[in-house]
């Protein structure tokens, strides 16, 4: 349930991501900054698949091989923290626009 969780906040990292680029905001990580200048699609999968991938290699790894459980434990747990602080982040930033507009 975790990966799902997390999963879905990186789907939602990209949608609140495009909203405040096309209100004016400019992407700050630069490794994701080309990926945003991308057309929509491909910035979706790019992002996502990337953190898709990661997420079903602990998935994996988690299953499989039982003497690193405790690591990739720490490793999902770690995931859902910051996209949870960055859920957190964005919803500041919606009070801002909102406020703005």
């Amino acid at each position: 349930m975790i990966y799902l969780i997390s999963f879905f906040m990186s789907v939602m990292d990209h949608l609140i991501t495009v909203y405040f680029i096309g209100h004016g905001a400019q992407e700050c990580n630069p490794i994701m900054k080309p990926v945003m200048d991308l057309p929509f699609w491909t910035s979706f999968f790019i992002k996502n698949g990337w953190t898709g991938g990661l997420l079903a290699i602990l998935f994996f790894i988690e299953r499989n091989v039982p003497r690193v459980y405790n690591i990739v434990h720490v490793g999902k747990f770690t995931i859902l923290t910051l996209y949870s602080l960055l859920m957190v982040y964005h919803l500041y930033g919606f009070l801002c626009v909102r406020s703005v507009l």
